[in-house]
């Protein structure tokens, strides 16, 4: 069951041509949510969801929690996360990181209602 935590959150996510008019339903411009991905030497094309200060541009909080802004739209690896083999149970679904990443309260601002 989602903690809403957001960790979740702060990997890159590719995303393919079926994400994007879902996405596009929501009202956002390609434009607007789409990057080359920083991680490839040759940027042929914008496949990536943007970032801002390192998270998904489509995080909001309110409080301590977290909740994505597209949530109905979210691309397929959204909707899969967090990803297990054979039924694996887990006790966790932040992604592990070699060094502890910046905490998300100092990332993503408040959002209005």
């Amino acid at each position: 069951k989602c903690t809403l935590c957001g960790e979740c959150c702060r990997p890159l996510v590719k995303v393919d041509e079926q994400d994007i008019q879902r996405i596009e339903k929501a009202g956002y411009k390609r434009e607007e949510f789409l990057q080359y991905d920083p991680l490839q030497e040759n940027l042929k094309e914008k496949n990536i969801l943007k970032q801002k200060k390192g998270v998904c541009m489509f995080l909001r909080r309110e409080g301590e929690k977290y909740y994505c802004g597209i949530y109905d739209h979210r691309p397929e690896t959204c909707r899969k996360y967090p990803f297990t083999k054979n039924g694996l149970k887990l006790t966790t679904c932040v992604p592990q990181y070699r060094f502890p990443p910046e905490p998300l309260i100092n990332l993503v601002e408040e959002s209005k209602k």
